[in-house]
């Protein structure tokens, strides 16, 4: 991976004590490797989206037009439930998106324990994958938060569905460390009204396009994404993420989709693009083909 400027490790997906135990391995790779690349935690802070943390479907899978029932935490699921990490039901909308928009539900009811939906189309579904139906208040945070500040020193944070400036000065504070840096994500409505103060106490911006498309109009996209670029001062880092460039994980040229979204990232002026493509990085084995495929991704970035 030569060309790979810095990780970003997404620790959205563990719950907390799983993310006690990723924090040591993480800090066992970085006293094993002390020239390792500069690392970005992903964080499920303040919220975090409403993740499955149980169902019971089907051969894992999600089947058009059939019924299915969202309840709040429960275990010993009926036959076509899905379970969520939420402590209530916000925002519910007509239609529910299934992670980043492979599947969605048409709301049939809704009552405050339980949500009765029927799918529009079959997919795959996952334990950690999230259904938006509000956010969920992050409220075992502040051990993990000592422990990241304690062991790591000079990272950048990245923190999920900021929405005032507060959410970053509170965050700093119970880090209490001042050689990190903090990054916001910005992917609700609120996020971009107030996004010249929230600018002001971080250390950038991070463009979370694909979660801002579901919570603003598609007609406010545009202009939400190009008022927030404008405000990042000069020495100030501006990331753009959802995927860009996905068409070179099995072509060698991006197809025009990718090759014009990457344009317009460009043209704004941006200072990093975050790709996907290493899945459970500290578990599993990174194999030759994923690293010339992240190689090729970089390549084609620093070539233009």
């Amino acid at each position: 991976m030569a060309h790979i400027d810095a990780l970003r490790i997404n620790l959205s997906k563990y719950d907390s004590q799983e993310l006690l135990s990723v924090v040591d391995i993480i800090s066992d790779y970085t006293k094993l490797y002390p020239e390792h690349y500069p690392i970005y935690f992903d964080l499920p802070f303040p919220k975090n989206k409403t993740r499955i943390s149980d169902f019971n479907v089907d051969n894992n899978c999600v089947l058009k037009s059939k019924i299915y029932t969202i309840v709040k935490n429960q275990t010993n699921l009926l036959s076509n439930q899905l379970s969520l990490n939420a402590n209530k039901f916000q925002h519910v909308q007509n239609t529910l998106f299934y992670g980043d928009g492979e599947g969605s539900f048409t709301v049939i009811k809704k009552s405050e324990n339980e949500i009765e939906v029927v799918a529009n189309n079959t997919f795959k579904i996952k334990k950690g994958k999230s259904i938006l139906i509000g956010f969920v208040q992050t409220s075992e945070w502040d051990s993990i938060i000592r422990k990241l500040g304690d062991t790591f020193y000079d990272v950048t944070y990245l923190l999920s569905f900021v929405e005032k400036a507060s959410d970053i000065l509170n965050f700093k504070a119970s880090l209490n460390n001042n050689s990190c840096r903090v990054i916001p994500k910005f992917e609700t409505p609120d996020s971009v009204d107030n996004s010249q103060e929230i600018l002001e106490v971080s250390e950038g911006a991070f463009i979370a396009r694909g979660d801002l498309a579901f919570t603003i109009p598609t007609d406010r996209l545009l202009n939400a994404v190009e008022r927030i670029t404008q405000q990042v001062k000069s020495g100030k880092e501006l990331i753009f993420a959802t995927d860009i460039l996905t068409s070179l994980d099995h072509q060698m040229f991006p197809n025009r989709a990718d090759l014009f979204d990457f344009l317009y990232i460009q043209n704004l002026n941006a200072t990093g693009i975050v790709f996907g493509g290493i899945k459970n990085f500290f578990y599993d084995k990174i194999d030759s083909e994923i690293v010339n495929t992240l190689n090729r991704k970089t390549q084609f970035v620093k070539e233009r």
